[in-house]
């Protein structure tokens, strides 16, 4: 039996029930709301029918900062809300989440703004892609943190003979590169299911990510020796291009003076 949910819904029936919700936030908090507004791709005007509807609340400090995430109707709902300060400090800050998360800090749609709060916080944002360092530092980290031990899992999976690993390694890299690729240009993505396709059209690729990105979207991961090949070849060119970036992120020494700051 298939079931009937999710199912649906145009996107005049999401407006309407996040209308819905504004109604119900501003009977509930009066005063101490600031701003409400839609993020995500109903947001960005790129949903499609089976989207979620994401809303930040922004309320002053008499109301204690929460989340809440439920399914009403034919939707899944995230409700988030958050200090005035809050979503400002994060228009601030660069993560490994970065070319995601972005999004729902500058391409916002108010739903009640009297002040132009969102427009406050893009800006800041806009002022932060403008930095050059903190991306590269977040790339180095990523590489460390993320990438360095994808490409191990890869190699060693291959030379073991787990084969049946090596498709969905392949896909772990690409997603994994297609982010840093979005912290390299300093481009954020309008939604992540569309973040490899987004990524490719960025000025700035390793090589081989063309190549491997292709065979990921089109499905083509049945010969497996062709992908490894298009995984060694991803990251040699990921690592030429980190370093004609300037980002270095292996060193000869253990970090001891870092470790017990």
């Amino acid at each position: 039996m298939t079931l009937s949910y999710p199912n649906q819904t145009t996107r005049e029936e999401k407006l309407k029930h996040a209308h819905t919700v504004k109604e119900l936030m501003l009977n509930r908090y009066d005063t101490a709301v600031i701003a409400i507004g839609i993020y995500g791709s109903l947001g960005a005007g790129t949903d499609l029918p089976y989207s979620d509807i994401e809303m930040h609340v922004i309320v002053d400090d008499t109301v204690e900062p929460k989340d809440f995430e439920f399914v009403w109707h034919h939707y899944k709902m995230e409700i988030n809300l958050r200090s005035e300060q809050e979503l400002l400090q994060d228009a601030k800050l660069v993560d490994e989440m970065w070319p995601i998360t972005n999004g729902s800090l500058i391409r916002v749609m108010p739903l009640y703004d009297p002040r132009k709060y969102f427009e406050r916080v893009k800006q800041q944002a806009i002022l932060t892609m403008q930095q050059t360092e903190p991306f590269k530092n977040m790339v180095k980290q990523f590489m460390v943190h993320d990438l360095y031990e994808t490409f191990g899992k890869i190699r060693g999976n291959m030379e073991v003979g787990n084969r049946s690993f090596i498709p969905l390694g392949a896909v772990d890299l690409v997603w994994e590169i297609s982010v840093v690729i979005g912290l390299m240009n300093r481009q954020s993505f309008t939604t992540r299911a569309r973040a490899i396709e987004e990524a490719l059209n960025m000025p700035s690729l390793p090589a081989g990510y063309s190549d491997l990105a292709a065979q990921v979207l089109n499905g083509t991961l049945h010969d497996i020796d062709k992908i490894y090949a298009s995984c060694e070849r991803l990251w040699s060119g990921l690592n030429a291009w980190c370093e004609a970036n300037g980002i270095h992120y292996r060193t000869e020494h253990v970090p001891l003076e870092n470790m017990f700051k």
